[in-house]
């Protein structure tokens, strides 16, 4: 799939999240609407492509130095494009709950801070660009891991 489809995808996920998020009450308060979703937008758009920061140095789809860095630990890991690494749900379902957890535990240090508020629509929006670009993978020829070994 072209990294423009995928960008689409994230933006598609990253609005109907931030709908869902609307119609249950669980934006930030005192806080223009807006501004929140722009919030999450840039990190939906950068979840969308992440698992495919696993291609060669000169193929990756954005070329800033955390993509960089991102690419060179992946490398060193071992990770092929498409590897059960970066196109699992068993690791990337894993990789979001940590995630989630030092969220958690920042915001019980930091209960009710803008920042921890700031945090949280960031990382809503790159889970959901992450998870669209698994969704839209699985639908391809080449499918995508369940868990190491087993592919759909």
């Amino acid at each position: 799939m072209l990294g423009k489809t995928h960008h689409a995808g994230g933006t598609v996920a990253a609005l109907v999240a931030f709908e869902v998020m609307r119609s249950k009450g669980w934006l930030v308060p005192d806080c223009n609407e807006f501004v929140q979703l722009l919030m999450m937008y840039p990190f939906a758009s950068f979840g969308s492509i992440f698992p495919d920061l696993d291609h060669g140095p000169d193929s990756i789809p954005s070329k800033d130095p955390v993509a960089y860095g991102i690419n060179k630990f992946l490398r060193l890991t071992g990770a092929k494009h498409r590897s059960w690494q970066t196109h699992s749900l068993l690791v990337t379902g894993g990789f979001c709950l940590l995630l989630f957890s030092l969220l958690y535990l920042l915001n019980t240090f930091m209960s009710g801070s803008i920042e921890v508020a700031c945090l949280t629509l960031a990382l809503i929006g790159f889970v959901c660009g992450l998870f669209s670009h698994l969704i839209l993978d699985a639908f391809s020829t080449a499918g995508i891991h369940i868990w190491p070994g087993f592919k759909l």
